[in-house]
């Protein structure tokens, strides 16, 4: 009778064991679905700042090219206002000359 006794509490044990390592198998699987979806949530937060961060180098340029083109700009008005300064200089000299 012993011998049946600690078979069956050997039986039960084994069954417990068994219950405990699939739940365990549970708990781990719980937890890799739990990681695969933080690793998408990693991944579009990464894709999202690359975004934000293109769109932020493509603001940076328009606005250098924007400078760019207003310091262009600028030039070429100095440039004309040095013309318009020489040429009332000259009309200044024509004028005294046949005002004589």
């Amino acid at each position: 009778a012993s011998g049946a006794v600690h078979g069956r509490k050997a039986w039960r044990r084994a069954v417990e064991l068994e219950e405990k390592v699939a739940e365990q198998g549970r708990t781990n699987a719980e937890q890799a679905g739990t990681m695969q979806e933080q690793g998408r949530t990693i991944a579009l937060l990464e894709a999202t700042a690359a975004e934000h961060a293109r769109k932020d180098a493509l603001r940076d340029t328009n606005d250098a090219l924007q400078a760019g083109t207003i310091a262009r700009q600028e030039g070429e008005i100095a440039g004309m206002r040095g013309e318009i300064a020489g040429l009332r200089r000259h009309a200044d000299a024509l004028t005294r000359v046949f005002t004589w």
